[in-house]
């Protein structure tokens, strides 16, 4: 797995495996840098009509997670996660007008056991010293309760309200060489709601108009809270509180003419305390995350798509975002070489990350002999990848081509259909990044390592069967 890219190295060999410079004297190889991790979850869900207007839902989930990363330092843990929720659902009526009220609950509990070691960079991703164990585990307990009721023929109101307790016990052990240098603990409980409600009209089957009102929550993770917010090395970032935002969202969407739907929207995302993450340079060499409250920050914009049939069997899509990111207050915290702790004031700045504009368009075609394919083109905006908004990737444009067919078999009772296609990727062998991490202006722009590949030109053949 190669290191993320400076501009200059991705400008250079997009495909290098990256490191070897004086800020990041590692590389890729000497890390043998990769993560090999396995995930098993097993599970069951079972629905049952009580009557005839109540639905019981329920379903539980055992997850777990086996995951061995090799970077700078090398992190093993092992995540057993048990999960479960309960719904019940019922149909009935309020003044004439058809009510459907939903009531459940759910909980979880993920434990995790981990482990950090330095990496001896000696080209095998050997374990060297110890750096951190830890062990903890996080329960979430909620509730959640709807309603939602056509009031008028052509009205239709719902409300929605999840609570949920989390509780995040944490105990580690720092280590420097073998000796113990602390042993933090971390016992919190966060409790968080989110309602949501929402008005919807439609003057016929065809088209309708809505404005809704949502919220949401997040709580900081084991790595967030298990890393030192300014090295990216193991150490403890208990002081992370957990993100809220409130969204706002009015649209419409139709069939203005037998052969052309469109829908529009437009949001507004209000942040408190929005956990941003960035890559930084650790003391050791190599890469880390670190994790910080932006106390506010808003993310607004449009959506537009629409769909036209131009004749039959032919099918024109198109979909446009566009959304602004803008940080509100946030004081950024940056351990810079040779000048110590610095702050800087990102308000006003784009949150990195954030595409400005995203457009898909894909002409797509189908043959009632079950023969067809379709041609699609992506432009992807550029975006800041730092909080200062010195450093963005370049926008670009990628291409795909799909063809399939479709064979039906009347006589034949295990197989009743075979649906062969052949498909092509990044059809002009586009260089783009395909990802790039928000990183830390702890260093120059020049030696901020942030940028991945997209894959080149790919080739796919497969088949799908219907039993």
């Amino acid at each position: 797995m190669p290191l993320r890219l400076t501009v200059g190295q991705f400008q250079a060999n997009s495909r290098q495996a990256g490191g070897g410079t004086a800020i990041s004297p590692q590389t890729a190889n000497s890390l043998d840098q990769g993560r090999r991790d396995r995930r098993t979850i097993v599970g069951g869900m079972y629905e049952r009509q009580l009557d005839a207007h109540t639905t019981l839902q329920t379903e539980a989930d055992f997850d777990l997670k086996d995951i061995n990363q090799t970077f700078a330092q090398i992190s093993d843990n092992l995540n057993p996660n048990f999960k479960h929720y309960t719904n019940l659902i019922h149909e009935s009526s309020l003044l004439g007008g058809p009510l459907r009220s939903t009531v459940g609950y759910f909980i979880n509990y993920m434990e995790q056991e981990a482990n950090t070691f330095n990496n001896l960079n000696n080209y095998m991703g050997s374990r060297g010293t110890l750096a951190q164990n830890s062990r903890g585990l996080v329960r979430n307990m909620g509730a959640r309760i709807g309603e939602e009721w056509t009031f008028a023929p052509k009205w239709t109101a719902a409300a929605r309200f999840n609570f949920e307790s989390s509780t995040v016990y944490v105990n580690a052990n720092n280590y420097t060489g073998a000796t113990i240098t602390s042993t933090p603990g971390l016992n919190r409980q966060f409790n968080n709601y989110a309602p949501e409600a929402s008005l919807t009209y439609r003057p016929n089957d065809q088209q309708r108009v809505w404005a809704r009102y949502s919220s949401g929550y997040g709580i900081p993770t084991f790595s967030q809270l298990l890393t030192n917010p300014t090295t990216g090395l193991a150490g403890t970032n208990f002081d992370l509180k957990p993100q809220r935002n409130q969204n706002f969202e009015v649209g419409g969407e139709g069939k203005l003419h037998e052969k052309f739907s469109m829908q529009l929207v437009g949001f507004w995302i209000f942040f408190e305390n929005e956990i941003i993450t960035q890559s930084v340079t650790t003391p050791v060499g190599g890469t880390g995350s670190v994790s910080k409250n932006a106390p506010e920050s808003q993310y607004r914009g449009v959506e537009l798509s629409w769909t036209w049939l131009p004749v039959e069997g032919w099918r024109v899509t198109q979909a446009y975002t566009h959304m602004d990111s803008k940080y509100v207050k946030f004081q950024d915290r940056l351990v810079v070489p040779g000048q110590g702790l610095q702050y800087l004031n990102q308000a006003g700045h784009s949150v990195p990350g954030v595409e400005n504009n995203v457009l898909n368009t894909k002409v797509a075609y189908e043959h009632p002999s079950g023969f067809g394919g379709w041609v699609e083109g992506s432009w992807v905006d550029s975006f800041f990848v730092n909080n200062n908004n010195t450093l963005a990737t370049p926008a670009y444009w990628l291409f795909n081509l799909n063809v399939h067919d479709m064979y039906k078999f009347q006589n034949n009772s295990y197989v009743r259909f075979a649906k062969p296609y052949f498909e092509l990727d990044n059809i002009f062998n586009k260089t783009y990044v395909g990802s790039a991490v928000p990183v830390a202006d702890s260093i120059a722009d020049a030696n901020k390592q942030t940028f991945f590949a997209g894959y080149g030109r790919a080739f796919y053949a497969g088949l799908t069967l219907g039993f």
